[in-house]
């Protein structure tokens, strides 16, 4: 029996043995994924140019909105839609990763392979960490706060421990790398681009501030546009290889999937366990008391040119929401499906809430973004009610009534802490109605 006629055996077994669980089915064809990696490219090089304008203020000197939009495309700085897109971007790569490592896993059986492939899980990991990094700006001052200065008696004991765990992973990453793409040049030239280019972006950073310490004058540094499109750009190239050589490995460790079909595709079935759903409230919570943690241990560390960590959960959960809302839009557009429209809004709402949290938006008082939490509002309203109206089972429609409710309240309340954990707390029960409706479809 083959690799594939056993796989599919042990899938039918599956399906028998646990036929009341829902199957979650990702099968995007190369053509539409390369779409995809285009338009990527495409706003790495609009935020790059965006970065270049605002920085060397060439246009809308005087003219503060457009200036105030304008900022939000720069690279350099936090708080913005800019920062927002490379962590998202960073996220992306994470998610697949994951895929890789779902692929991989329902493949190979010998347990090397299977301990090799665990790999995968700290790849997930290290990304999402980055993308957490990204928006929190927390490598510039991780090493000062409470959790890592209590690793060391020493003023840069926490300084010390940071760098010597990111040693090690980028260590872990490279001969992951070597032992996992050894057989696919293109996937390992991309995986060893994209590592060696990151590995620069610190090097970088440290040339910056050598050169404002020593400049004539330090107070008026202004750092020249080429140095700052560099670093930012390499770092864009980094990601962009990483997700190349991540997507080009998951469609080659799905084409078996591929048997029968005109088009090479990302194809790949899961069977999520009986209680998926307490699987998703479980890493919810983690989330949660992750958050508590960076709160009663960093929040002191808040600066006004630092990034808000606070701000990445509520964010990466609605582009979550987002990814799964859009890719069952497009799916279930060519099936002529009623929820079409329904994951359309849903998918929008998500990425506006997902750029809306990233650039602190609810933070503004004055000017002309102090009328966006509205537009959030009026947005989640019309999304909310599509999904009240057409999603599946009793249990995802009261999940999708308590998104709506959050939503309202992470924009009417003004107390520090509240906007981005109501948020957090109202894309965890998106992401379980999106979920509860897959599991039960048809259900009204």
């Amino acid at each position: 029996m083959s690799v594939s006629d056993q796989l599919k055996h042990r899938m039918d077994i599956l399906e028998n043995k646990e036929g009341n669980l829902f199957k979650f089915s990702i099968d995007i064809p190369v053509n539409q994924l390369n779409k995809i990696i285009k338009w990527i490219i495409g706003l790495d090089i609009l935020f790059l140019i965006g970065t270049w304008l605002h920085h060397s203020k060439l246009v809308f000197q005087h003219r503060h909105t457009m200036n105030l939009l304008l900022l939000q495309f720069n690279l350099g700085l936090e708080n913005v839609a800019a920062s927002w897109y490379s962590s998202m971007l960073l996220f992306l790569i994470a998610v697949m990763a994951g895929l890789c490592y779902l692929a991989d896993r329902q493949r190979f059986d010998k347990p090397k392979e299977r301990i090799l492939n665990t790999g995968w899980l700290f790849i997930v990991l290290a990304f999402t960490m980055l993308s957490f990094d990204e928006m929190g700006s927390f490598h510039e001052s991780i090493g000062d706060s409470a959790l890592f200065k209590e690793m060391g008696a020493g003023k840069m004991s926490g300084w010390i421990v940071f760098y010597i765990a990111g040693g090690l992973v980028a260590a872990f990453m490279i001969a992951f790398f070597l032992m996992k793409f050894k057989g696919n040049k293109k996937v390992l030239l991309f995986a060893v681009a994209g590592f060696l280019l990151y590995v620069s972006n610190p090097f970088q950073e440290k040339f910056e501030h050598y050169t404002w310490d020593n400049s004539p004058d330090p107070a008026n540094w202004h750092r020249p546009a080429f140095f700052l499109l560099l670093e930012e750009g390499s770092e864009l190239l980094a990601s962009l290889c990483f997700l190349c050589s991540f997507t080009i490995y998951a469609i080659g460790a799905t084409a078996r999937n591929n048997i029968g079909v005109s088009e090479k595709r990302l194809k790949l079935s899961l069977i999520p366990k009986r209680n998926f759903i307490f699987w998703m409230v479980g890493l919810f919570i983690v989330m949660g008391l992750f958050m508590l943690v960076i709160y009663l241990n960093a929040w002191h560390l808040k600066d006004d040119d630092m990034g808000r960590p606070q701000n990445w959960f509520p964010s990466v959960l609605a582009f979550a929401a987002f990814i799964v809302s859009i890719y069952q839009f497009f799916k279930s557009r060519k099936q002529n499906n009623p929820t079409t429209v329904v994951y359309f809004c849903i998918a929008l709402a998500a990425l506006f809430s997902s750029a809306y949290f990233a650039a602190d938006i609810y933070n503004y008082y004055t000017g002309f973004f102090t009328r966006w939490p509205y537009v959030l509002l009026a947005v989640t309203g019309l999304a909310g009610i599509a999904a009240l109206a057409k999603l599946s089972g009793q249990w995802a429609k009261i999940a999708a009534a308590v998104w709506i409710i959050f939503m309202a309240l992470s924009v009417f309340s003004k107390e520090f802490f509240n906007p981005p954990l109501y948020g957090f707390i109202a894309f965890s029960f998106l992401l379980m109605a999106l979920f509860l409706h897959f599991k039960y479809p048809g259900k009204r």
